[in-house]
């Protein structure tokens, strides 16, 4: 079992991407996958918008900032792969509560 402040952080975590996605990337298909891989939680928020290359992302947006603060606060990681036209998926490595981060 996680606990309540783990819980709120995944929460939050996953809002801010499915906002993010339905704001910015006006997309017709948002996938959301979750794992258990060697203790680890995965999620993946993949979208089919137009993708952002580092110089398109909004300045002054605290959105993806928050996210990976989020994962960090939980010992976990985000990594963010989009490029123009190509959509972006977002990953984020969790580990579960007494379990150091593995590579997934």
């Amino acid at each position: 079992m996680v606990s309540a402040e783990y819980r709120h952080h995944l929460f939050l975590i996953v809002q801010e991407a499915l906002n993010n996605a339905i704001k910015h990337a006006s997309p017709k298909l948002v996938t959301l996958k979750v794992q258990l891989h060697d203790n680890c939680l995965v999620v993946e928020i993949a979208d089919d918008g137009p993708g952002f290359s580092g110089q398109t992302a909004q300045a002054g947006s605290n959105g993806l900032i928050n996210m990976r603060e989020r994962a960090g606060i939980l010992g976990g990681s985000c990594s963010i792969q989009s490029r123009a036209g190509q959509g972006t998926t977002l990953r984020f490595n969790l580990p579960l509560p007494g379990n150091p981060v593995t590579a997934a």
